[in-house]
C-alpha cells in the first residue's frame, strides 16, 4: 500500500464514529448464538427443537418498549399446544410471571391473541410457518426467561430456559455498515 493509500484509510476511519451499543444478549443449552451487528438489530439465538427451529432474541418495538420474542418455525403435519400462558421471568429482583401472546408478525406493536395452538405449514417462498411469542418486559438487567411448557405432537418440547444478559458493544455509526 502506497503511503497516500495509508493516509486516507486513517482519516477515513477517523471520520467515522464509534458508538456505544447497548443490548441483552441472549444464550440458552445447546443453542447457537447468531451474532447481528447491524444497528438496531440484535443477537439471537437458535435452538434446534427436532422438526421446529426456535430463535429467541430481546426485540424493541420502538425503542422504548422491549419484549423478549420466541419464533417458532413449525413444519407441515406438525402441531405445538402450550400448556398455559404464563412465562416466568427470574432475575435479582425474584421471579414474576407474565403473559405470553402470539403475534401475527414480528412486530409485538400490532395486533396479538393469547396464546394458543400452533400448527405448522408453509409460507410463501418455501419456508416453515411462523409463529411469534411476546413477552412484555421491563426488565434492563440480567434474567431467565421459561416460556410455559408446550408439547410438539403430543410429546413434551425440550425448549430451555433462555438467559440474557447485559453487553455492550462499540458499533460503526456508517452508512453502509451491514
Amino acid at each position: 500500500m502506497t503511503r497516500l493509500a495509508l493516509a486516507a484509510a486513517a482519516l477515513l476511519a477517523a471520520c467515522v464514529p464509534l458508538l456505544p451499543h447497548d443490548y441483552l444478549e441472549p444464550s440458552a443449552p445447546g443453542a447457537t448464538v447468531i451474532v447481528n451487528r447491524c444497528w438496531g438489530m440484535r443477537d439471537q439465538i437458535e435452538i434446534d427443537l427436532g422438526p421446529v427451529q426456535g430463535f429467541a432474541r430481546v426485540a424493541r418495538f420502538p425503542s422504548s418498549r422491549n419484549f423478549v420474542e420466541l419464533r417458532l418455525q413449525v413444519p407441515p403435519g406438525h402441531v405445538i399446544v402450550p400448556d398455559g400462558d404464563d412465562a416466568v421471568l427470574a432475575s435479582t429482583a425474584g421471579s414474576v410471571r407474565r403473559k405470553v401472546v402470539l403475534g401475527m408478525t414480528s412486530n409485538p406493536t400490532l395486533p396479538t391473541e393469547p396464546l394458543r395452538t400452533m400448527e405448522g405449514g408453509r409460507m410463501v417462498g418455501g419456508f416453515d410457518q411462523n409463529h411469534w411469542l411476546f413477552i412484555p418486559i421491563e426488565e434492563e438487567g440480567e434474567m431467565d426467561v421459561r416460556f410455559p411448557s408446550m408439547s410438539l405432537d403430543g410429546k413434551p418440547l425440550p425448549l430451555p430456559p433462555i438467559h440474557f444478559a447485559p453487553r455492550t458493544h462499540l458499533q460503526v455509526a456508517a452508512p453502509l455498515q451491514c
